[in-house]
């Protein structure tokens, strides 16, 4: 696991020194994501004395106010959520760019023996897929250190000021929560480089018959060429089935741990009540 985290972390640090030529558009998303993060506490709270009081006194000027502030609260929140959005995409597909010509400026400058050893398929599928995945996997580890952690913290300060015992309750979750987040997330990086890997298989036996299609006439080597495009093609939907049930079981085991925290919550809640 060490390994791991000091790749990543290598790896997302090369991946920065490209974003420092749109460090105003990058930045321009972090500080709409902290923002809209630090909003997240502001829709309970404003239903809170709705729900507690307001509907038992229709008259209140606040309660007829509330829908104002619903609605002004929904409008700068999805301002933020379109620029913080719309701005880091932006630098990501700048940086797929830039990635990809640095990438083309090197490939020139290669041994002819690399390309011995190297399958244009291969090479083909890092400059059409392997970038654009890291480029994705670098905005996803933005958008949760910054986006996601902002919410946990503004969400959990508002808890304890609500009431801290709650709170405590509520931090028990986070280790287990964590734990399988990590081992979920590491096992989708390493079915994520086998089909990768598959992908550039898939390029490269296209490549190769086309090329040979006159040979492949010639022999009539149609059942061993589409034998082996076959093999290629159920390699890569099996590891992309892995990738997809790996994700897919992430969110509601999640969802069972936190309901076990909720359940928890409320037998707490009604104890004090």
């Amino acid at each position: 696991m060490s390994i791991f985290n000091k790749n990543s972390a290598q790896t997302y640090k090369r991946l920065l020194s490209y974003v420092k030529s749109y460090w105003k558009l990058f930045g321009l998303s972090l500080i709409a994501m902290i923002l809209l993060a630090s909003t997240e506490w502001m829709l309970p709270a404003l239903l809170k004395p709705l729900i507690d009081h307001e509907f038992n006194s229709p008259q209140n000027t606040f309660g007829y106010s509330t829908p104002i502030f619903l609605v002004l609260l929904f409008l700068i929140r999805g301002t933020l959520s379109y620029l913080a959005t719309v701005s880091l995409h932006l630098v990501a597909q700048k940086t797929i760019a830039d990635l990809r010509f640095s990438m083309f400026e090197n490939l020139i400058r290669l041994p002819n023996n690399f390309f011995d050893k190297k399958g244009s398929g291969s090479i083909v599928s890092k400059f059409n897929y392997d970038v654009t995945q890291v480029a994705q996997a670098a905005t996803r580890v933005i958008t949760v250190l910054v986006k996601d952690f902002t919410v946990i913290v503004v969400l959990l300060t508002y808890l304890l000021y609500l009431n801290y015992k709650l709170a405590i309750f509520l931090f028990l979750l986070a280790p287990p929560v964590g734990f399988l987040v990590s081992r979920i997330s590491l096992k989708m990086r390493v079915m994520s480089g086998s089909l990768q890997d598959s992908i550039g298989d898939i390029t490269q036996n296209v490549e190769e018959t086309i090329r040979g299609q006159k040979e492949v006439k010639i022999f009539e080597g149609y059942a061993r060429e589409e034998l082996k495009f076959g093999n290629s093609v159920k390699a890569a939907k099996k590891f992309q089935m892995k990738v997809v049930r790996a994700s897919a079981a992430l969110v509601p085991l999640i969802q069972v741990i936190v309901a076990f925290g909720i359940a928890g919550m409320i037998v707490l809640a009604l104890d004090e009540a």
